[in-house]
């Protein structure tokens, strides 16, 4: 029960903390905000109304929501104890010990369709590789994306002197292929500014997996995809700060190449 009340306030304060983060960007965009604020509260001049049809509804669905994050993260305690991907277990790069082996062609070929199989939690490289081409038949720039993502995921883990184990089980490449395909064209144009800023996010994305890994493997809760998530949110809000950046707002967002295909053309 502690380890599931350490592992509860820590979710809780990235919440906050991202929380924080969206209102500031959001009260910037808002010069209306305290018409809004007063329409917001006009609600409250029939208190008795309010509280039966609004407030008494919302109430029970937090508490639906609360008990949801409670008993899901008391199903991520279980992954210690059952066979499942390394990617839904408390993993770091501290649990690979002992000599580490020289770098083949087997450490690049494995880290690297591991890393796009572990997106949906799967130990097997062939299965990687069935993902990859099903991505390409909807679009190939976001299968290129994932290639890269996860191809550079494995050089930065080569360079930092990873364990062999540990990039051929595709820890590395998995939130680093989603990041790629998320600024690679997804969210952001794809153009020079935008490809470089994809590699960024990728190389960080790398570390960042290997940093979680270690601050959540006390509490007993897995990275998953947090990652990914974390890199990509401040990736994308920084944007502005990048005039070469073209951003695309998520409900425009189709294929990168769509994308790509209606920026060229009111170009």
């Amino acid at each position: 029960m502690k380890r599931l009340a350490a592992v509860a306030f820590f979710v809780a304060g990235l919440a906050l903390v991202a929380g924080v983060i969206a209102l500031f960007v959001w009260l910037r965009r808002r010069a209306d905000l305290r018409a809004r604020v007063a329409r917001a509260f006009a609600v409250l001049r029939h208190p008795a109304r309010y509280l039966r049809t609004v407030a008494t509804w919302q109430v029970a669905d937090w508490c639906l929501r609360l008990a949801t994050i409670w008993f899901f993260l008391g199903a991520l305690l279980q992954f210690t104890t059952i066979e499942v991907s390394n990617a839904l277990k408390p993993t770091s790069p501290s649990d690979f010990t002992g000599p580490r082996p020289d770098y083949t062609g087997i450490t690049w070929f494995h880290g690297i369709t591991m890393g796009i199989a572990e997106i949906f939690f799967q130990d097997n490289w062939v299965t990687g590789i069935v993902i990859l081409i099903g991505i390409a038949i909807n679009t190939r720039i976001g299968a290129a994306m994932a290639l890269m993502g996860s191809v550079l995921a494995v050089a930065s883990a080569v360079f930092y002197g990873a364990h062999d184990h540990a990039i051929r089980d595709g820890l590395f490449g998995y939130n680093a292929a989603l990041t790629a395909m998320a600024l690679g064209g997804m969210f952001l144009v794809l153009n020079w500014p935008g490809f470089i800023y994809t590699v960024i996010g990728v190389l960080v994305t790398a570390r960042v997996w290997a940093s979680l890994g270690i601050f959540l493997e006390p509490t007993g809760m897995p990275v998953l995809t947090s990652a990914f998530v974390f890199v990509t949110w401040l990736m994308l809000l920084a944007k502005n700060g990048f005039p070469g950046l073209i951003p695309v707002a998520p409900a425009d967002a189709i294929t990168p190449e769509k994308n790509l295909a209606r920026y060229r053309q009111k170009r």
